[in-house]
């Protein structure tokens, strides 16, 4: 369940601010944020933007992101998003980041499907990447343009430490949002 407030929104920035709760591990987990949002170098076919995120999260504390991302339309249904990332918390070892390419492909009202391929790691963790795989999605919206749903899979390699084998697993969801 979550409040948010867009205070500025134009066509090339946005600031906004939540407040969210959640369950997780079977305990409510409140959290807050701030989000600040740019783009540049915007041509009709391609952009670049920039976000800056504070955050506090009950179990991760006092945190801030970093993000910059390059999109770039593929022809007519087709976009491309290259994205990047670097968060830093109280809880997390040195700087978590991720990084990775996106093919979206529009269907037309309101739907759409994505096919991604992510690599994230830690700075200060025991292996530089920890885990890396592709992720499929489709979504469209459901009676009215603001609310959403996705089903997803994907397929990942996770390793947590040096000494590990590395192990694939499956997943998949469902997100209303």
């Amino acid at each position: 369940i979550g409040f948010g407030y867009d205070r500025i929104k134009r066509d090339d920035e946005a600031l906004d601010f939540r407040l969210s709760l959640r369950v997780r591990q079977g305990e409510l987990a409140p959290s807050a944020r701030a989000r600040y949002r740019r783009e540049f170098l915007r041509t009709d076919v391609s952009q670049w933007r920039f976000t800056e995120t504070f955050f506090w999260r009950r179990f991760e504390g006092w945190g801030e992101t970093t993000a910059i991302d390059y999109e770039q339309k593929i022809g007519e249904p087709y976009f491309f998003r290259w994205f990047n990332d670097g968060t830093w918390s109280q809880d997390t070892l040195g700087l978590s980041w991720r990084s990775g390419v996106s093919l979206y492909r529009d269907f037309g009202a309101g739907r759409a499907g994505l096919a991604e391929f992510r690599l994230e790691g830690q700075t200060d963790g025991d292996v530089g990447v920890s885990n890396y795989g592709p992720r499929f999605a489709y979504r469209q919206t459901l009676g009215r343009k603001w609310l959403l749903g996705e089903v997803y899979s994907g397929y990942d390699w996770p390793k947590t430490l040096e000494s590990e084998t590395r192990r694939s697993q499956f997943y998949a969801g469902v997100t209303l949002e």
